[in-house]
């Protein structure tokens, strides 16, 4: 069954999922550098284990669905860092990071444990006022 599937019968039977919160900004507040055309796309490669840390604060805190640090590392996106080749490099890490939060928590072992990992990607990029994308976007 698709993770999507499962999300909706979940929520169908009339289970409550509690998803994390903002990943990017928690990044940012915790003070990793935000790229002006990625933003927070770029943590998987220096700061993986502040992302994994993240996670696991949202994992503890109650969360059932943990996402990807991936809304913002589309190709296009990365593109405008100039780093539109580390597409896979970055996105394999960012799913890493979740997933090893995931098994570090504990709760990936649990039998009937509804801790997920859905990854994001952000199509027409996160456009904060004066970053590259909001430009590239406007063009769309």
């Amino acid at each position: 069954m698709s993770l999507y599937n499962r999300i909706f019968d979940s929520t169908k039977r009339g289970n409550i999922l509690i998803l994390d919160g903002g990943t990017g900004t928690e990044l940012e507040k915790r003070g990793v550098p935000m790229d002006p055309g990625a933003w927070c796309g770029l943590a998987a490669l220096d700061h993986a284990d502040i992302l994994k840390r993240i996670h696991l604060d949202y994992i503890f805190s109650g969360a059932d669905v943990i996402t990807t640090n991936t809304y913002s590392s589309s190709r296009h996106m990365l593109e405008l860092s100039g780093l539109g080749e580390k597409f896979l490099e970055i996105n394999k890490k960012a799913v890493e990071a979740a997933h090893s939060a995931k098994e570090a928590s504990g709760k990936s072992n649990v039998s009937n444990s509804r801790l997920t990992v859905p990854s994001w990607n952000d199509f027409y990029g996160n456009c904060h006022t004066g970053s590259k994308c909001c430009h590239a976007t406007k063009k769309i």
